[in-house]
């Protein structure tokens, strides 16, 4: 067997580069292959099939490209206020990290607790959409839990 390297042979370096070869497929295959760039936007929309394969994805480079947008509400909105072009004014644009707005970035603040506020978000790169509806509830002090996300069916 002289002429093959064994992995313990291989430099750490060749691991690295192996690891990033395929994450860097898999960014381009985000410009070419729809079901990759849905798997991409699900994984913003905390909608990927398993953790583990989030944790899969997470790694992967943060897609700007995309068009991503969250809204917040105190009560639920039906489809046709959601796809109003009137009401676009109440949609915050989001460069990335579309799920962060209910999970730990600085606009879960905006939550008063008790509360219950019904989170919209929405996702596009070139013809893929993706729609998502969480409702979070934070309650009081007194209660001593913490806040509670449920995924909604989309609309």
């Amino acid at each position: 067997m002289s002429g093959w390297r064994t992995l313990r042979s291989a430099s750490p370096s060749t691991g690295l580069r192996a690891l990033v070869s395929v994450y860097a497929i898999a960014t381009l295959l985000v410009a070419i292959d729809p079901e990759m760039a849905r798997l991409q936007l699900g994984r913003f929309h905390l909608r990927t099939q398993s953790f583990a394969l989030w944790a899969l994805l997470a790694p992967s480079p943060w897609m700007y490209a995309f068009e991503n947008r969250a809204r917040l509400s105190p009560r639920p909105l039906t489809a046709r206020e959601l796809d109003d072009a009137d009401s676009a004014s109440g949609w915050i644009a989001l460069n990335h990290q579309t799920a962060r707005i209910m999970t730990f970035a600085e606009m879960r603040r905006t939550y008063p607790a008790p509360s219950t506020t019904y989170v919209y978000l929405a996702g596009r790169y070139r013809k893929e959409t993706m729609q998502t509806a969480y409702v979070v509830r934070h309650p009081s002090a007194d209660e001593g839990r913490s806040a509670t996300i449920t995924r909604l069916p989309p609309w």
